[in-house]
């Protein structure tokens, strides 16, 4: 069991209502369905939440991105997101890979009904940005810049490409609570992979393999599945697990010490020492159980 240093908070899991870890009845508010059950949910989702989480699992589950409401709307989850102005939403999406300069039906914003021009006739200026940014991005000025920055730490961890339960903090003996497989060899300052015996066929590993960067911070999001190989991690100056490959710990995101709140791999952008940082959401007791 990992318990962080705030009284009664652990890490645990934060279980999805399909068996498959897929989000399901996400109310539509009037949304007409699009051409399957898994694209309908994906657009209910874009339209109605902020649950990016869910739009990753449905996207690997066989979502389309370009799947629309119906020939009415043809809107995307993209253009949804866009329209009732979600940025974390719309941001994730286009991170997938959505679509951005399809048509649909403008409902009175601009000519085309592109996501953009939703975004601007809603005056949802932060997601206009990020779109625009993301417009101005062509394709072989993508391929420039992803040469030209360092190669990511090289791992024969496989990354996630299905759906998967978040890492979150839970009340001590909640019944979702992690207690890990080797917390004593890892006490002990041992190399351990992740694994759950209190979800058996169930580890810790990463979403993706490529580092993101968010400020001075970089960080990979972690999630619990089955069928991957574990991410492997050493406990260090008796507070921080770290993992083997990476200079990267777990960190309680904003170091909100709050139930649901999601545990991921952070690190400090130019140098180590930001990586080690103590007094809140990296500060880890290992139990013994």
């Amino acid at each position: 069991l990992f318990q962080n240093r705030t009284p009664r908070l652990s890490m645990g899991c934060a279980v999805s209502t399909d068996a498959n870890g897929l989000p399901t009845g996400t109310p539509s508010h009037g949304n007409p369905a699009s051409s399957n059950r898994l694209n309908t949910e994906l657009n209910n989702v874009a339209r109605n939440t902020n649950n990016c989480d869910g739009a990753r699992a449905l996207v690997a589950a066989g979502a389309d991105l370009s799947s629309t409401n119906g020939p009415s709307w043809r809107h995307t989850p993209l253009h949804q997101a866009c329209y009732h102005g979600r940025y974390e939403m719309a941001k994730c999406l286009v991170e997938l890979g959505a679509p951005l300069q399809l048509h649909s039906n403008p409902c009175g914003r601009g000519s085309h009904g592109t996501p953009l021009e939703l975004a601007r006739g809603g005056g949802h200026k932060k997601i206009v940005k990020m779109l625009e940014e993301a417009l101005a991005v062509s394709p072989s000025v993508a391929k420039a810049l992803k040469e030209s920055l360092p190669a990511p730490p090289t791992s024969n961890l496989k990354p996630y490409t299905g759906p998967s339960r978040r890492l979150v903090l839970v009340n001590k003996g909640d019944r979702d609570q992690c207690v890990f497989s080797h917390a004593s060899n890892l006490s002990r300052g041992e190399d351990v992979d992740l694994t759950l015996s209190s979800h058996p066929g169930l580890v810790i590993g990463r979403q993706y393999g490529d580092e993101k960067r968010h400020g001075p911070w970089r960080y990979i999001e972690a999630g619990i599945k089955r069928n991957v190989q574990p991410v492997r991690a050493r406990y260090i100056d008796r507070n921080y697990i770290k993992l083997t490959d990476a200079d990267l710990v777990f960190d309680v995101s904003f170091w909100k010490m709050e139930t649901g709140n999601t545990v991921n791999f952070v690190g400090g952008t130019n140098r180590k020492d930001k990586t080690k940082l103590g007094g809140g959401g990296r500060d880890w007791v290992i139990n013994s159980d």
